[in-house]
């Protein structure tokens, strides 16, 4: 062993000149390290071989998670330095955006933290989006009662170059603007009609209401748009003049995305400082991604989610350094890499994106993003280049016709893997777009499906997805009504060909039904109704060899009333079994029915934490605030014994989005971050300074006593 640790040593200093090439920190950590969803969906446990190490050390997530985690003594793969834990320091919370409105991150969903120098930094920031709405400036066309309609109206968005053009006819779909009658409401309502078809003016960032006759068009997608609307020859627009120009700036709606620094109590003053916060004109309601080095985001906002035409955007953001209230300036993707901060890149989707967050691969500048079609894009040259769709065949790929999860793109694999509401797990040839395999159906049909993307181990080849309602009957899986498990699958990130079947096992032992199931771990009774969100190893996992020991945690809402109980599954019966039964460590976690955030894992000193919360009616004893347990988020250490109560807990109200881990150095450095899913109230106050009773709430609290 200690020949290996050697070997892999001198690899591992060896590759930081490769590393830093691609963006990664360079061994000085000069360059930081982003933390945001996909970093806990693509991890990386100790290689079983060295060409497995040759493998996975090209990927810029190995390098982030080696500084973060090895350099602390999470990973066998240097001498271990074991920091002490860092005081109970550093609760603050702050209202996300006012007390006004509700802001959240989301369930399931997680802001992004950025760490200069892998150290405490008091230029270090994290970043919330809020997922409010909000509307923009608008101006009114009038149509007169007229003759049918002749010529054309052209729509251009003069910020990104976007062009609509509209031809009279008699259809009121596709281009067609009017029909044939003569009535200005009818011509209205045909002109709105086409506006708000898929592709039309959702790709230009125009939509109408209509009213007595008028259209208004309105700004909705970037607010302070100029947008110029040019009638040629078309006698029945009136207002605005052909060739017109109308500004549809009328001021900001709501802060959409909201960064913080100054974030250390030990160590920086004024904690925390707005450092930015942004109108981008739409519901940013998924996670958002990093570049490397922390100067860009990528994420997607959507629009009119009630209407089935109205489309989701990939968004490319160059923040800016003044903390007032704005809208960035709209570029087009050729001036993208060399416009001036705050300034940002619209791509329009196919369709609303209401679950996938952007995965970014750092190592040759592509985002991968899915949406609620079934639809999966790609992009070039998104944080380094000229940011651009790739739309030769087969992309965007058609995967299915349910709601995507976010993609994770396996660098060691070459493929990416993600899940869809209809519980199928797809694996895809990144380079091609070709399906490489496709699962069986891993859930009871009509269940919510596969919510959370696939947690992809790519040093030990395998994925693993989490479902709230399996396709399993039998009674020796502890699903005592046999209508189904909440469980975890896994697969080898090398599986292939396509899955027919419902995976179910009546023996418990084997799969007697799909022929592409992987294994499973069944945790207890599924309901069609649950939502399992992802996991987390423990430090056991990361420091065995080959991942052979430790657990995965997860925290399950199971039973036909469902209450979250905490649940370890021994990774060597992963190793032997092809259907097993997990173990309950604390169950339940509540008094009445709850559901649970996903569950995150931090190494700090001697301690192994995970944390998660319960959105109602928490039971353990440790939650603080008041003598009234409720939604609550806990911490628990899992280094030892397995606990059978937590460590400590805080009242968060509606639970929490998911959380991200900061690193585990002194100074206020050993922080998590998360937002309430719910109001803020008399009885679950947002902590100081914020105060704030009401409206959204953005917290830091530390990971010895999240106090």
């Amino acid at each position: 062993m200690l020949r290996w640790l050697s070997v892999a040593l001198l690899l591992c200093l060896g590759a930081w000149a490769t590393a830093d090439e691609t963006g990664a920190l360079g061994p000085d950590g000069n360059a930081g390290i982003p933390f945001d969803w996909s970093h806990h969906h693509l991890i990386y446990s100790s290689p079983p071989t060295m060409d497995g190490l040759r493998d996975i050390q090209k990927e810029p997530r190995f390098w982030q998670q080696f500084y973060r985690t090895v350099l602390a003594g999470h990973q066998p793969l240097l001498p271990p330095r074991r920091p002490e834990p860092d005081a109970a320091e550093g609760l603050w919370g702050k209202s996300l955006p006012s007390t006004s409105a509700t802001g959240t991150v989301g369930a399931g969903h997680y802001p992004a933290k950025y760490s200069f120098n892998g150290a405490v930094n008091c230029g270090d920031f994290v970043v919330f989006n809020s997922s409010l709405g909000g509307g923009a400036g608008s101006t009114t066309v009038v149509f007169k009662a007229a003759s049918a309609p002749s010529g054309t109206v052209v729509i251009t968005n003069s910020s990104t170059g976007a062009v609509l053009t509209l031809t009279a006819g008699t259809s009121t779909s596709g281009t067609t603007w009017a029909n044939n009658s003569a009535t200005a409401a009818t011509d209205a309502t045909a002109f709105n009609t086409a506006l708000n078809t898929a592709g039309n003016g959702s790709s230009v960032g125009v939509y109408s209401t209509v009213s007595s006759g008028t259209v208004t068009l309105t700004a909705s997608q970037l607010g302070a748009v100029t947008i110029t609307v040019k009638n040629n020859s078309v006698s029945n627009i009136t207002t605005p003049a052909s060739g017109s120009t109308e500004n549809f700036a009328s001021g900001v709606n709501a802060a959409r995305l909201t960064a913080y620094k100054d974030l250390y109590s030990g160590t920086c003053s004024g904690v925390p400082t707005l450092s930015w916060n942004y109108e981008t004109g739409g519901t940013v309601k998924t996670s958002v991604a990093l570049s490397s080095d922390g100067t860009q985001l990528a994420f997607v906002q959507s629009y009119n989610t009630a209407s089935a035409t109205t489309n989701a955007e990939l968004v490319l953001l160059k923040p800016g350094t003044s903390a007032t209230l704005s809208y960035p300036t709209i570029v087009t993707a050729s001036a993208y890499r060399t416009c001036t901060a705050p300034c940002l890149a619209v791509f329009p989707l196919k369709s609303d994106d209401t679950n996938s967050s952007p995965f970014i691969d750092y190592v040759d500048d592509v985002a991968y993003v899915g949406d609620s079609a079934g639809n999966l894009y790609k992009f070039t040259g998104v944080f380094n280049g000229t940011p651009a769709e790739v739309v030769t065949s087969p992309w965007p790929v058609s995967v299915s016709t349910k709601a995507l999860t976010s993609p994770v793109y396996d660098n060691a694999a070459l493929r990416i893997f993600l899940g869809d509401a209809g519980g199928l797990l797809y694996s895809y040839t990144a380079s091609t777009g070709v399906l490489f395999g496709k699962s069986s159906q891993l859930v009871a049909t009509g269940s919510a499906g596969i919510v959370d993307a696939p947690i992809v181990d790519s040093a030990q080849k395998f994925a693993y997805v989490f479902v709230g309602d399996d396709g399993n009957t039998a009674t020796g899986f502890d699903c005592k009504n046999a209508t189904g498990c909440t469980g975890i699958f896994r697969f080898a990130t090398s599986f292939s060909g396509n899955g027919t079947g419902t995976c179910a096992s009546s023996n418990g032992t084997s799969w007697t039904a799909g022929t592409s199931c992987g294994s499973e771990s069944v945790l207890g009774v599924g309901k069609s109704t649950t939502i399992l969100y992802d996991g987390t190893f423990d430090n056991a996992y990361y420091a065995s060899a080959g991942g052979t020991a430790g657990n995965i945690w997860t925290c399950p809402a199971n039973g036909s009333t469902p209450t979250p109980a905490l649940f370890h599954t021994s990774m060597s019966t992963f190793s032997t079994a092809t259907v097993s039964v997990a173990t309950a460590a604390i169950t339940p976690l509540t008094s009445a029915t709850a559901s649970c955030s996903p569950v995150t894992e931090i190494l700090n000193g001697a301690t192994d934490w995970i944390f998660l919360s319960v959105t109602a009616s928490g039971n353990q004893t440790v939650c603080k605030g008041t003598t009234t347990a409720g939604a609550c988020v806990y911490s628990f250490s899992v280094g030892g014994a397995v606990p059978t109560t937590a460590s400590a807990g805080r009242l968060a109200s509606g639970g929490t989005s998911g959380m991200i881990i900061d690193n585990t150095g002194s100074g206020g450095g050993s922080q998590i971050y998360f937002t309430y899913l719910a109001a803020a109230t008399s009885s679950i106050t947002c902590p100081s300074p914020a105060s704030a009773t009401a409206g959204g709430c953005a917290v830091q609290a530390s990971q010895s006593a999240l106090n």
